[in-house]
C-alpha cells in the first residue's frame, strides 16, 4: 500500500525551475540481494513486497505479496532464496522459499524445525 508523501520543493534561488517529487514510498527495507546482471532486490516489509531496482536505475514491485519478507539471498543456481517473516501486520507465512528467477515458481525449502514453526 502506498501512502502519500507531500512534495518537498528545493531552498529558493539554489537551482532554477526545479521541482523534487518522491519516486517511491518504500517503509522498511531489509535484505538487499544483487543477481548476476546487477538488478538489486530488496524486502519493504511493511507494504509486504519485494522490490527490484534493475540495473538500469529503474525501480519496480517484483513480488506484490512476499509473506513479509525480511531477508534475501542468491544462491550458486541463480535462484532468490528468502526468510518470510511474521512481522507488521498480516500476511507472514513464517517460512524459507527458493524462487526460480526464469519461472516465476517458488519453492518452500522449509517452514518448520522439529515440527515446531
Amino acid at each position: 500500500m502506498l501512502r502519500d508523501v507531500p512534495t518537498v520543493g528545493l531552498p529558493a534561488g539554489l537551482v532554477a525551475e526545479t521541482h523534487v517529487t518522491t519516486a517511491a514510498f518504500v517503509a522498511f527495507t531489509e535484505g538487499p540481494a544483487v543477481d548476476a546482471e546487477g538488478n538489486v532486490f530488496f524486502s519493504d516489509i511493511v507494504n509486504n513486497r519485494i522490490m527490484k531496482r534493475s540495473a538500469g536505475g529503474a525501480l519496480s514491485v517484483w513480488r506484490a505479496d512476499s509473506g513479509r519478507s525480511n531477508g534475501n539471498m542468491f544462491d550458486a543456481q541463480g535462484r532468490l532464496v528468502t526468510c518470510e517473516g511474521a512481522e507488521f501486520g498480516d500476511g507472514g507465512r513464517r517460512r524459507i522459499t527458493r524462487t526460480d528467477m526464469r519461472t516465476g515458481t517458488v519453492e518452500v525449502l522449509t517452514d518448520r524445525y522439529e515440527g515446531k514453526r
